[in-house]
């Protein structure tokens, strides 16, 4: 069944950045990293693949700096 509503993420610390993710399932971590489209988040792009990944893999949906409003510096 198909996660509707985004949940809460993770955070990760990289020299002055905070880093937003999210992280399903377990295994072989697979990262997925989103395009560059207005809106781009990891969440956006394959929150309709994470059923699918999360069976077989640790999957991370992984924002990229200047693309989710979820970072600050």
């Amino acid at each position: 069944m198909p996660i509707e509503k985004e949940p809460e993420g993770k955070y990760i610390s990289a020299k002055n950045l905070k880093l937003h993710y999210h992280e399903f399932g377990s295994g072989y971590p697979l990262i997925c990293i989103h395009g560059a489209g207005p809106g781009a988040s990891g969440w956006s792009n394959f929150k309709g693949n994470i059923d699918a990944f999360g069976k077989h893999y640790r999957t991370i949906l992984f924002d990229m700096p200047q693309f989710a409003n979820r970072i600050s510096r």
